[in-house]
C-alpha cells in the first residue's frame, strides 16, 4: 500500500478492516461456505431465509405491520454489508431509499456538512461541525423515514465500529409488496403516520 502512496490514515483503516475480516472469517467460516456450496439451491435458499429472517423477526416495526409470508419473502432480499469504523453509510441529502438493520456493531446518526472523523460521542454532542443526534446498536434499525416516505435524508449515518448491517432497497420492497396488497396498504398508512408533523 505504501508503494501506491496511500496516506498513513488510509493504510491504517485498510489494515484494521483486514484484521477484522480475518478474525471474523476464521476457518469455521470457510468450512461453512464449503458445506453450503455443496447443498442444493433450495436448501441454500432456505438457510438464507432463516438467517436473514431473524433480522426482520427481531424488528418490532416490521413484525407489527407486515405478515409472516411477506416477511419471509422480504428476508430473502436483504443484503448484508460490513462497514468499518467511521465509514459513512449515507450522507445527508442522499437519495438511496434503503432501510438498514444492525446485526452487529454500532451506528451514529449525525447532521452536519463535514465528513471528519468523530470518535464515540454522547447523544446531542457537537464536535468538528457534527451534531450527533442518536446512536444505534445491534437490533436497531434506521433510515425508515426516507424508506417509507421517499423524502431526501436530513441526517447522515456513519458506522462507529465494525458493523454488520442488513439493508433492503425500496424498489425491491415495492416489487414484493405488489403481490401482497394488504402489506402495501399498511406501508401507505405508515407513511401517513411518519409524515404527520409532531
Amino acid at each position: 500500500m505504501s508503494r501506491k502512496q496511500l496516506s498513513k490514515e488510509t493504510q491504517s483503516r485498510v489494515n484494521q478492516y483486514m484484521d477484522y475480516l480475518f478474525e471474523s472469517q476464521n476457518e469455521n467460516k470457510s468450512d461453512e461456505n464449503t458445506i453450503l456450496a455443496m447443498l442444493s439451491d433450495g436448501i441454500q435458499e432456505q438457510i438464507k431465509r432463516e438467517i436473514n429472517g431473524k433480522v426482520l423477526k427481531e424488528n418490532k416495526l416490521f413484525q407489527r405491520i407486515f405478515g409472516t409470508k411477506f416477511l419471509a419473502l422480504l428476508s430473502h432480499h436483504l443484503e448484508e454489508k460490513i462497514y468499518s469504523p467511521s465509514e459513512i453509510i449515507y450522507d445527508e441529502s442522499d437519495k438511496n431509499f434503503c432501510i438498514f438493520f444492525i446485526s452487529s456493531g454500532s451506528v451514529e446518526i449525525f447532521m452536519g456538512g463535514s465528513q471528519q472523523t468523530v470518535q464515540s460521542l454522547e447523544v446531542s454532542t457537537i464536535l468538528r461541525g457534527f451534531l450527533l443526534t442518536e446512536n444505534f446498536k445491534k437490533g436497531d434499525y434506521f433510515g425508515e423515514l426516507a424508506f417509507f416516505t421517499n423524502t431526501v435524508r436530513k441526517f447522515g449515518a456513519r458506522s462507529s465500529s465494525f458493523s454488520s448491517i442488513f439493508l433492503i432497497q425500496k424498489d425491491t420492497f415495492l416489487q414484493i409488496a405488489e403481490d401482497y396488497p394488504a402489506e402495501k396498504v399498511e406501508s401507505i398508512e405508515l407513511v401517513d403516520i411518519l409524515t404527520i408533523p409532531q
